[in-house]
């Protein structure tokens, strides 16, 4: 194993460019994640006018929890994800 001095700065720099790129991936569209929907609209509601007519277009998907509780879930179009990762 080879030992590599490093100043706190590179260091710091190291680790948060490391945590930027954990967020990107995060980020990342997919289409096939399932969103709670209380918090979807909840975003809608503070959104531009132009994306508001999205709420009547969002599936409501039942969810069952361990607790018995029941949950709605909903699948969301880009344009909603980039606007909720860009606001």
């Amino acid at each position: 194993m080879k030992i590599i001095k490093l100043t706190e700065t590179q260091l710091s720099n190291m680790i948060k460019n490391l945590n930027e790129n954990r967020i990107m991936e995060d980020n990342h569209y997919n289409p096939d994640k399932l969103y709670d929907m209380e918090y979807i609209i909840s975003i809608l509601k503070k959104a531009p006018r132009d994306l508001k007519p999205l709420l009547d277009k969002l599936d409501n998907i039942p969810y069952e929890n361990s607790n018995g509780e029941i949950r709605r879930y909903t699948k969301i179009p880009a344009v909603l994800h980039a606007y909720m990762w860009n606001r």
